[in-house]
């Protein structure tokens, strides 16, 4: 048994490849996904492997390498447990890369909120065994972290602080109500948030949710010594437990976001205001809750009416 799965490209998917379709070797990548692709598989991995061409190549043998692939070479995983009941390697055309191409262009105005990050990570993490065209090394460097514009960074985090605001007090009443379905969908929803949170703190991109923890463990320390009261939270029946996990999880966000000036302390202390009013690309945004609340003073209204004159002006 090949016992990698570069030997296997390398002693059997090639060498079949090039015997059969000889005019396909130079113009073929190849990109590891899952945790293969990330050197995290065991025992329970697939092997998912894409193999890259252009249109042109994919649209005129394609269809017949794909069947050669499933029918006509060995599986790298082979026992019984292993199988799958998916093609362990499967033939895609460039152009599936989508919005991606567009940081293969010269220009500055990129697709960044179109792309999801998980696809990001994969660029950026998965191992790409053959390039044949360069794409996928041009789009990790195209792509980087460091290049995503700050002010979505930004926009994201708010977003993502304010659903765990409003997701805790929603979970906290079905615990409460003891509606034990509806209970663990937000247990689910705050700590996929919270994991994604720490990724944007770090402004790191995060993979798909089966290794969402493995990768958050690799971030910065500040940020990923919350796994343990996550982990808490993951397991536990107890409200007042779950909500000292949380809350601890949020204060270490919070100094965590100062530390690294992402957020003010007046963004963090009125998340709605600063979600409706864009704060994080937006100096003024405090300028016109001010001039809501003169308002509303002026019209004789309690202060906490003030909400209204943004609404009727």
């Amino acid at each position: 048994m090949v016992k990698s799965v570069s030997a296997y490209f390398s002693d059997i998917v090639f060498p079949a490849i090039a015997k059969r379709f000889p005019w396909l070797v130079g113009h073929i990548s190849v990109q590891l996904q899952g945790s293969f692709g990330l050197g995290i598989a065991d025992q329970y991995s697939d092997l998912d492997a894409v193999i890259w061409l252009d249109d042109a190549h994919w649209q005129s043998d394609g269809a017949a390498l794909q069947l050669m692939l499933i029918h006509d070479i060995p599986r790298f995983l082979t026992t019984t447990s292993e199988q799958s009941d998916h093609p362990e390697i499967v033939v895609h055309p460039m152009s599936w890369l989508g919005r991606l191409h567009a940081f293969l262009e010269d220009g500055s105005d990129q697709p960044w909120e179109e792309i999801a990050v998980e696809q990001l990570f994969q660029i950026q993490k998965n191992a790409v065994l053959v390039d044949a065209s360069e794409t996928f090394a041009k789009l990790r460097q195209a792509t980087t972290p460091q290049l995503f514009p700050l002010p979505i960074w930004r926009k994201r985090l708010v977003k993502n602080l304010l659903r765990l605001q409003e997701d805790m007090s929603d979970w906290r009443k079905t615990i409460l109500r003891r509606r034990s379905m509806e209970s663990s969908i937000f247990t689910a929803e705050i700590l996929r948030t919270s994991l994604t949170t720490g990724f944007l703190i770090c402004r790191q991109y995060w993979p798909w949710r089966t290794h969402l923890r493995w990768a958050f463990a690799q971030l910065d320390p500040d940020v990923a010594s919350v796994l343990p009261w996550l982990d808490e939270l993951a397991g536990s029946t107890d409200l007042d437990l779950a909500e000292t996990c949380l809350n601890s999880v949020l204060e270490a966000f919070t100094e965590a976001i100062i530390r690294r000036e992402l957020l003010s302390r007046d963004i963090l202390a009125d998340l709605l205001w600063a979600d409706r009013l864009a704060a994080w690309d937006n100096s003024q945004w405090q300028d016109y809750l001010r001039y809501c609340r003169t308002q509303a003073e002026q019209r004789g209204w309690a202060p906490e009416d003030f909400w209204i004159v943004s609404l009727w002006k």
